[in-house]
């Protein structure tokens, strides 16, 4: 049986397909078209029947696979992008052609992201040298982090793609494992305290809740809602309504 957690959390964050083309103002053909091009990710969460479940991080959940899903979820995120393929397509370019636009777009804005986030060099340390930021080596990173958002991760995790997103995530990921320790001091100054407080806002902001069996071992999880109860700073309200409990796993039925 499907969890009704699950299945309500994917209403509330993701579209299926009818809505994505609806919102976005495309056709079917060009939205089949911008997936196939590797313009737009494709499907975000795969659902079946049975109450087996799929999606880019986690991989399945379930063992009774149907041959065809009974959804598909994508991501809103998405949306914007193929807003702009519109532009692209009404003036005479394909989805291949608008495929690798979109990818040079995306690197022209992740290396002024890090020319000017000062997470910048905690999230892709490989990209800088001692005298600062590499572009050779910044645009290698950014085509890989490219591929994670076509592969359909970072539609998983983040609100929007975009280059300041990632580097809030991967940055404020790794400054509060510095801060705690990887989640093991005991206490924390005041100082330190605030400074917690101050990424974790920015982390949450960016991150979605993440689905139920994948928000505990996820960055929400880790970084967030583990933090938060460590040093008694409350807690992100509603976070247990998302979570399953034994009688609520996803199982086949």
């Amino acid at each position: 049986m499907l969890s009704a957690m699950l299945s309500r959390y994917l209403k509330t964050h993701f579209v299926d397909e009818i809505v994505f083309i609806q919102s976005s103002g495309i056709t079917k053909p060009i939205f089949d078209g911008l997936i196939a091009a590797r313009a737009i990710p494709g499907a975000i969460y795969r659902l079946w029947t049975d109450g087996t479940a799929w999606s880019p991080i986690g991989g399945w959940v379930g063992e009774c696979r149907d041959k065809e899903p009974a959804s598909e979820w994508f991501s809103p995120a998405a949306i914007w992008w193929a807003r702009r393929a519109n532009v692209f397509i009404n003036e005479g370019h394909s989805p291949s052609e608008i495929a690798a636009t979109f990818r040079e777009m995306f690197l022209a804005e992740f290396l002024k992201a890090l020319e000017c986030d000062p997470l910048g060099e905690l999230a892709y340390p490989g990209a800088y040298s001692t005298e600062g930021l590499v572009p050779e080596a910044a645009r290698e990173t950014g085509l890989l982090e490219w591929e994670d958002w076509i592969n359909g991760g970072y539609g998983v995790c983040l609100r929007r793609f975009d280059a300041l997103g990632l580097v809030t995530k991967a940055g404020g990921t790794v400054r509060i494992r510095e801060i705690t320790y990887s989640g093991t001091r005991s206490t924390l100054s005041p100082a330190e305290r605030l400074e917690l407080i101050e990424v974790m806002e920015r982390l949450d902001a960016v991150m979605l809740p993440f689905a139920p069996h994948q928000r505990p071992k996820g960055t929400p999880g880790l970084w967030i809602d583990t933090p938060l109860a460590r040093y008694g700073m409350g807690k992100i309200p509603l976070v247990e309504s998302l979570l399953l409990n034994d009688s609520d796993a996803l199982r086949c039925a």
